[in-house]
């Protein structure tokens, strides 16, 4: 976008949430990041997510239910004439970890 062109932009979204009583949403210059993001806008206290520290609690309440976790496999799902089909296969040499 041209320079100016995104801070109104910016603005006219600024003023949106208003509609739903958010009243404290502000347009600043640049999020808080290590390099220049450029103007956007801040929700004050709004949520953080974490997806690492998500999914591995997702993965204790599964297996604490009685439920297990294959890794290095890969889930095929498709639509047959008879239904929905759903089977899994190894991948030999998959990468995918989950670290805390």
């Amino acid at each position: 976008m041209p320079p100016g062109e995104l801070t109104d932009l910016l603005e006219r979204e600024r003023q949106a949430p208003n509609l739903a009583s958010l009243t404290e949403v502000a347009l600043v210059p640049r999020a808080p990041h290590d390099f220049d993001t450029g103007p956007c806008l801040r929700f004050p206290q709004q949520g953080q997510f974490h997806p690492h520290k998500y999914l591995n609690g997702r993965a204790k309440a599964n297996e604490a239910k009685g439920g297990r976790i294959f890794t290095q496999t890969h889930s095929i799902a498709q639509w047959t004439k008879y239904g929905y089909s759903q089977s899994w296969q190894s991948l030999p040499n998959s990468t995918l970890q989950f670290q805390e």
